[in-house]
């Protein structure tokens, strides 16, 4: 089969390095584990975010059409055919200003996205560490929304325009994660009926309210993405049932519906807007202890074993939070 014939992307979740498929070039491999090492030269994005279970896990982007690998000042870039990653990594200074040093990555990250053939952002990762700690008299995750919230309208991102995005806590590394998948078609967005959209939060939740989308589409001639942003047991903008993982869990489960609910609303009919066996889950636990509950639970919710699901060890933006699920669904 012809490249212009085949899904555009393809995403494998495994422990087998980082071989591509056949044929395939690399867009990006996330590489979770327990070392603070960051490659800074490569499509391998070093996480310190160890998954559950085993010592090392890579989910890797791949794509029929050749990938060009360049930089843009800090910024790596990986721009194939029809989408593109960004990345920008940067060490924390001591002592920490989260605030300037996300400002500082955010608005560079999306100044070199402006000169890829990929204009629309569609998702965004957010990981640092020490989330929930606070310094300055301001939670950490305070200050880095209030710091992409004023990045965002410096670079006239407006809340009409905002990309999926996941903000979760690393173990160590001490490093501020910027991961921005890119495409040439724009994002449909979409948010759950049930919550408050985040870029509408009250002030309650910090100087600056967080900015993303609930959930989108993205429809091109080869294929089809349903992404979700990171999901957890919010209703309104409220945490609901704090510290308790079993309750957690199924609202969290009952949020990822809603978004697969609505979506449909707006599908066409050879999209596929739910998240199953079929998708590619990240799975944030507080907690590795929970792995094994939250493991079965998925499983019975699937149907069948989690094949291309990564369960991590990462800290949930609000401190009340155990689990936070985000996923994505390409045919």
């Amino acid at each position: 089969m012809e490249a212009s014939q085949e899904q555009a992307l393809h995403i494998d979740v495994g422990q087998d390095g980082l071989d591509q498929r056949e044929g395939e070039d690399l867009l990006a491999a996330f590489c979770f584990s327990s070392d603070t090492h960051v490659r800074t030269d490569s499509a391998v994005i070093d996480l310190c975010l160890p998954p559950l279970g085993i010592s090392q896990l890579i989910e890797s982007w791949t794509t029929p059409y050749p990938v060009k690998h360049r930089r843009s000042g800090r910024v790596r870039i990986s721009e194939g055919h029809e989408h593109a990653f960004a990345v920008i990594q940067l060490r924390e200074a001591y002592p920490a200003d989260l605030r300037s040093l996300t400002f500082e990555a955010y608005t560079e990250m999306l100044s070199a996205i402006q000169s890829t053939n990929c204009p629309h952002i569609i998702k965004i990762w957010n990981y640092f560490d020490r989330i929930n700690e606070e310094e300055g008299g301001l939670e950490r995750y305070r200050q880095f929304s209030w710091a992409r919230s004023d990045a965002f309208e410096r670079m006239n991102v407006s809340d009409d325009d905002l990309p999926t995005g996941t903000a979760i806590g690393t173990q160590g590394g001490n490093t501020l994660s910027l991961i921005a998948l890119l495409s040439r078609h724009r994002l449909q967005r979409f948010e759950n009926p049930r919550q408050v959209s985040a870029y509408r939060y009250p002030e309650q939740y910090g100087p600056r309210s967080p900015k993303f989308s609930r959930a989108g589409l993205v429809e091109s001639e080869n294929q089809n993405i349903f992404i979700v942003s990171g999901t957890a047991a919010v209703i309104g903008h409220q945490s609901v049932h704090p510290f308790d993982l079993a309750s957690q869990t199924d609202v969290t489960f009952n949020n990822l519906s809603l978004l697969t609910q609505v979506a449909e609303s707006f599908k066409r009919e050879k999209i596929t807007p739910k998240l199953d066996e079929n998708s590619a889950l990240r799975v944030y636990l507080r907690n590795p202890a929970d792995y094994p509950y939250v493991e079965a639970q998925l499983r019975a919710k699937l149907k069948g074993s989690p094949t291309n699901v990564a369960f991590l060890h990462g800290d949930i933006c609000r401190s009340e939070l155990e689990i936070e699920i985000d996923g994505v669904r390409i045919n």
